[in-house]
């Protein structure tokens, strides 16, 4: 909701569906969701804040997109894949070119935040209790 005019901003497909994530590129104006419908797991866009216009970025019954955050300035969407692998991935904006940065070591990944000016990611681990980060483009992996 948009709370200055008061408007819905979107709706999810279903009732049965469950919004995970928001991630904002503010250079660009589009807003970033992530959400459950079973059985696709969906990552889709919407131009902000008339959203006029709504896209699918990625969707899938294995995956699950779960934790957003985008880097408008590198032009990379990355999130945390909590599905029946965790990992960390990157793609294009518009869900092109998606690569794998990060997959092995990783067990319950919850959080995750793009240090603009330097690129660098960064997550944490519940299961390994643990704050680690790499940089933009997945390597120099290490535990803060």
């Amino acid at each position: 909701i948009n709370y200055v005019t008061r408007k819905i901003l979107f709706e999810l497909d279903s009732a049965s569906g469950q919004l995970q994530s928001l991630a904002y590129d503010w250079i660009n104006h589009v807003l970033y969701y992530s959400y459950t419908d079973t059985p696709f797991n969906y990552i889709k866009a919407c131009d902000y804040p008339s959203a006029s216009f709504h896209y699918t970025v990625f969707s899938s019954k294995t995956d699950n997109p779960s934790v957003l955050a985008v880097n408008p300035k590198l032009r990379y969407l990355y999130w945390i894949d909590q599905g029946q692998f965790s990992r960390l991935e990157r793609s294009n904006l518009d869900g092109s070119n998606r690569t794998t940065l990060i997959s092995n070591d990783i067990l319950s990944p919850t959080d995750l935040f793009i240090d603009i000016r330097t690129g660098d990611i960064y997550w944490s681990d519940n299961i390994k209790d643990r704050l680690e980060k790499c940089d933009w483009d997945g390597k120099n992996r290490r535990v803060i």
